[in-house]
């Protein structure tokens, strides 16, 4: 009993243990492992599509500026085919009587209608039809100081001189006696029929001196004015 037992080894040595422990994958890991490749198909498919949708709706958009621009084309030569109202018109001496721009309601006893693109084409061949156009520089008045009423009598007889005419052989068209003011049916309907008005007259006249605006406050109308007011636009 009082002999040595000795130990396990007869040399020291060193055991080392390795634990491979398998970290849990989360969900998102988990798909991509298994549908990574499937996933990528159909990203790229995604993107396909999205481009052809792309691509289509340019196309559609550009056939349908097309077609927007072909419409616009084709009304505005429908629209010197037609007359969807009379033109009106005032003889000069008459235009002086008045001493100012009156409406179109106070001209009818003595204006003169031309109810056909023929009769329009004709009489303007036969006379000479000035187109008057100007800007409003009131609400409820086209002409309150009657700065506009003066310039045009100046501008007719400035052409007059010029081109040789008779005043007896001179008509004008000026918006507001030759285009209805109290009912907007008709009134659209003038409107429409401007292209022809203004396509067959001798001379389109632009009146635009320089006049402070009735009802807005430092607003002073000019040439420059004239150009931004659709109604001007529209004349021209």
């Amino acid at each position: 009993l009082l002999e040595s037992r000795g130990t396990c080894f007869r040399t020291r040595g060193h055991v080392a243990l390795f634990m491979n422990i398998n970290k849990a994958r989360t969900f998102m890991e988990l798909i991509i492992n298994d549908y990574g490749e499937y996933i990528v198909i159909a990203f790229a498919g995604l993107l396909f599509l999205l481009l052809c949708k792309a691509v289509y709706d340019q196309v559609r958009s550009h056939f349908q500026s097309e077609a927007r621009q072909s419409l616009i084309v084709e009304q505005a030569v429908n629209s010197i085919r037609e007359l969807p109202h009379p033109m009106v018109l005032l003889t000069v001496a008459d235009f002086r009587k008045y001493c100012k721009l009156v409406s179109h309601e106070e001209t009818l006893s003595s204006s003169v209608w031309l109810y056909t693109i023929d009769e329009v084409h004709n009489f303007c061949l036969e006379f000479k039809v000035v187109f008057v156009s100007h800007q409003w520089t009131a609400f409820g008045c086209p002409d309150p100081t009657n700065i506009q009423y003066n310039a045009m009598l100046m501008s007719i007889d400035a052409i007059r001189a010029h081109e040789g005419w008779q005043e007896s052989n001179m008509y004008l068209w000026v918006d507001y006696s030759s285009i209805p003011q109290k009912h907007r049916g008709t009134q659209a309907l003038a409107i429409n029929s401007l292209t022809v008005y203004a396509s067959n007259v001798a001379a389109f006249v632009v009146v635009a001196p320089e006049v402070n605006h009735h009802d807005l406050e430092d607003e002073v109308c000019n040439k420059e004015t004239y150009q931004r007011r659709a109604w001007c636009r529209a004349e021209q």
